[in-house]
């Protein structure tokens, strides 16, 4: 019979599978034919039966199978080998095992010592290498603005990023069986020279955010005064009063014809640490522009398409709210609570003298975390009421089980044959 194998062992029969040859067995299938039903060995199924009738049970005996290689002394060395060097790989630990203890073991087993204790291999995070110097200022940088609230909202965040035609960040997989590597299918093709594709410059506030420009070619300090700061940059500051400018210290951004510009041009400058990209919300934005780009079913076949995709998932619409109007929503809905969107719709508008609907009035309220619920219906109560129930809570408060176990709670109930108790759903 045909032997089904997992990896470089057999496949151990489930529960279901031993219930079944028994069940099989006591219909009077012969052990050829129990095992052409359950695909196993006839051996395989003699043992199930003999293991039943001279036993009475299916499970396996505890202990059953072959021994460790390693103790559990030795599982914690391993534990601490790969700790020591976290990137080694289960053949190169093998090595080092063999060398320190004499003793050979397979990769497979101490991949299996390592799962069992917790420790899987995964795909590494990457940085840019810090020195001493970079924590030293990033943490300075930090401790600087780490009471700033409201500061930040004057902050604009500008960056470049580029965006190739062919590009491969991980988050590509491919379904295949064993065997099916080297399928043209399965093969994702990497370039070696540098990819084409288009470098963009963007800058987003508080409320606001910049067009997108595309540049073309090397980017200078002089062309960086030309083509990004004297068209976008400098009028988007100009438009939001006391605004702070924040860019990376990149060679075009600091040369000396730059900061002049700026020393120029009035423009207050945020101080930045080096090496410090991960610290720029920017960057959340040039990740959502590239997982749009990966999830586009459509083709790009050029470096002007591909500005056309990049630039689209930007050129949405703006909010029709700013924060201190979605403030002033929250407020009307926490007025009169059981109030509908509709009405606070149109006491929003007749406010600030712009029309908004009711659906946006609903998103503010849920960014708020007021949600509409179903209010909880209960007996209308007088202040006597409310103080006589007081003071009885306050008589019963330090009551413990044994005080209450003795008293015997009544009440009466009305029960219909058509109950309509809010449970229904359709």
């Amino acid at each position: 019979m045909p032997r089904r194998r997992k990896r470089a062992r057999f496949e151990q029969l489930t529960e279901f599978e031993r219930g079944r040859i028994i069940g099989l067995r006591e219909a009077g299938l012969s052990y050829r034919a129990v095992a052409s039903r359950v695909q196993r060995n006839s051996s395989t199924v003699m043992r199930v039966w003999k293991q039943w009738t001279d036993e009475c049970r299916t499970t396996r005996k505890s202990g059953s199978g072959p021994r460790n290689v390693t103790s559990a002394r030795d599982d914690r060395h391993l534990v601490r080998m790969a700790r020591t060097d976290r990137t080694a790989s289960s053949r190169q630990l093998a090595a080092l095992w063999s060398i320190a203890t004499g003793v050979s073991l397979c990769a497979s087993s101490i991949r299996r010592r390592l799962l069992q204790c917790g420790l899987r291999a995964r795909t590494p995070l990457y940085r840019i290498p810090l020195t001493h110097d970079h924590r030293r200022l990033r943490l300075q940088w930090a401790n600087q603005h780490r009471d700033w609230r409201a500061d930040w909202q004057h902050v604009v965040f500008s960056d470049e990023s580029r965006f190739n035609l062919w590009y491969h960040d991980g988050r590509i997989r491919v379904r295949r069986y064993a065997g099916e590597r080297h399928l043209p299918e399965c093969i994702i093709e990497r370039h070696s020279g540098r990819t084409p594709g288009v470098m963009v410059w963007g800058a987003i506030a508080y409320h606001r955010r910049s067009q997108l420009l595309r540049i073309v070619g090397n980017l200078n300090s002089n062309r960086y005064i030309r083509e990004v700061l004297q068209p976008e940059a400098v009028p988007f500051l100009q438009s939001l009063p006391g605004a702070v400018f924040q860019q990376d210290n990149a060679r075009p951004h600091t040369a000396r014809i730059v900061k002049s510009f700026f020393a120029a041009q009035q423009v207050q400058l945020l101080p930045w640490p080096a090496c410090s990209p991960d610290m720029s919300p920017i960057e959340h934005v040039w990740d959502v522009i590239g997982r749009r780009l990966a999830r586009d079913p459509r083709p790009v076949a050029s470096a002007d398409e591909l500005w056309i995709v990049v630039r689209r998932p930007v050129a949405g619409r703006q909010r029709v709210t700013a924060s201190a109007e979605d403030r002033y929503i929250a407020i009307v809905a926490k007025r009169n609570r059981r109030t509908t969107s509709t009405r606070v719709t149109s006491m929003v508008t007749a406010s600030i003298g712009k029309a908004i609907s009711a659906a946006t009035v609903r998103r503010r309220l849920h960014m708020s975390g007021l949600y509409a619920r179903v209010s909880r219906v209960c007996v209308p109560l007088s202040v006597q009421s409310r103080g006589a129930r007081l003071q009885w809570c306050r008589q019963h408060v330090n009551w413990n089980v044994s005080d209450w176990g003795d008293v015997m709670l009544t009440d009466e109930s009305n029960f219909a044959l058509e109950p309509d108790d809010k449970r229904i759903r359709i």
